[in-house]
């Protein structure tokens, strides 16, 4: 979804949003799958503390007063309890997307 400047039509932002695996689950395995996809090791290793920290506050924004019992170092360990799934399934896109990549070469 794009954001677009009234005056010369131009794209100012973006959002992406990836309905394909929508359903219920824990915030922390959605956050470590769309990282395993989207980033390396080298940048996880730089900004995830950072990414973590932004993703739970703008999340925690949205359910208010029902996230006060959930604190942030909660979050951080459920995130790491959940890593493993999100390095599997970061593979397994990957590998699809490498071999998709090939089949047109």
């Amino acid at each position: 979804m794009f954001s677009h400047d009234g005056a010369t039509g131009l794209p100012t932002s973006i959002k992406l949003i990836d309905f394909q695996m929508m359903g219920r689950g824990h915030p922390a395995a959605d956050i470590c799958y769309f990282l395993h996809i989207n980033t390396d090791r080298d940048f996880r290793r730089e900004h995830l503390q950072g990414l973590l920290r932004d993703y739970f506050d703008v999340f925690s924004g949205y359910l208010g007063s029902d996230m006060e019992d959930f604190s942030f170092d909660q979050f951080e360990e459920e995130f790491q309890e959940r890593r493993d799934i999100g390095l599997i399934l970061g593979l397994l896109v990957r590998k699809l997307l490498l071999a998709l990549f090939f089949s047109f070469f």
